[in-house]
């Protein structure tokens, strides 16, 4: 991945007042300001993708 620079972070929203849905579009426009990709996954989703 020369050039390329990957971050996993695991955070609780549990008492986060925006719906996940409105908090993965502000995090895509923060990106695209930043000129970055911002993603954000349930982490059942994550974990069901990443097991052999």
């Amino acid at each position: 991945m020369q050039g390329k620079f990957t971050m996993v972070m695991a955070v609780d929203v549990g008492k986060s007042n925006v719906p996940i849905g409105e908090l993965g579009t502000k995090m895509e426009a923060l990106g695209e300001k930043l000129d970055i990709s911002i993603r954000i996954q349930r982490e059942e989703i994550f974990n069901a993708m990443h097991r052999i």
